[in-house]
């Protein structure tokens, strides 16, 4: 944490207060919501995945299948510097097909720059959808009828 600086107010030479002002605390790890949520990976959509990352870190965040039996996809694994950063998964697996409709749990994972102690870590889950329920599509047609 960083100390409190100090503010000296003078008016026509004279002191007059001290006053101790507190800097806010920098941010702590934190891994966010996917945006949008859910999001259709058609078309080119894709959904964004903001995070901030405390101290220089060696950083994996993976996509994992919706039964969490593998990974999906791998967006990043390397070094990070402190900040706040975003990375957008377009929702293809690591071959580039589009993955299927369904939630897909994505993980980061920080660790020192030699993987040995464990930083943070921390999982989400994005969704994915983009099937028209036949009923809704039918309806959308019959209503586009009667204007």
């Amino acid at each position: 944490m960083l100390p409190p600086r100090v503010l000296v107010v003078l008016a026509a030479g004279l002191m007059f207060s001290v006053v101790a002002v507190a800097q806010p605390a920098p941010p702590d790890w934190s891994l966010r919501q996917s945006y949008p949520d859910p999001f259709c990976n058609a078309g080119g959509g894709g959904t964004a995945i903001e995070f901030f990352v405390a101290a220089q870190a060696h950083i994996v965040m993976e996509v994992w299948h919706p039964d969490t039996s593998f990974v999906e996809k791998t967006l990043i694994d390397g070094m990070l510097s402190p900040g706040f950063h975003t990375v957008v998964w377009d929702g293809s697996d690591a071959q580039g097909a589009k993955v299927p409709d369904g939630s897909y749990p994505y993980r980061l994972t920080a660790t020192n720059e030699s993987g040995t102690e464990l930083l943070f870590q921390d999982t989400k889950v994005a969704q994915v959808f983009c099937a028209t329920p036949a009923e809704l599509s039918t309806w959308g047609k019959i209503k586009a009828l009667y204007r």
